[in-house]
């Protein structure tokens, strides 16, 4: 699986967007912040990388809601005690 290249039109939109909102919204001019959540979201949109999430038993999580209960070690907890 090959990353998103830099140069890549939706690499670029998500650097712009997220510099914008970042530094515009709520004040934060990280360079590198930037271009982190910028290639997380442009990885994000190949549906391959989602499907790289998985739960405990291995299983991918298609939705974001499954991923949301997954994550939650509150739920979790409970289920271990």
């Amino acid at each position: 699986m090959e990353m998103i290249p830099e140069k890549h039109p939706l690499q670029q939109l998500f650097l712009e967007l997220v510099g914008r909102h970042y530094a515009e919204e709520i004040g934060i001019r990280d360079p590198q912040l930037v271009n982190y959540v910028a290639h997380l979201l442009s990885e994000f949109c190949d549906a391959e990388q989602v499907l790289k999430i998985r739960n405990a038993a291995g299983k991918p999580l298609n939705d974001v809601g499954e991923m949301l209960i997954e994550s939650d070690p509150i739920l979790w907890s409970s289920a271990l005690v």
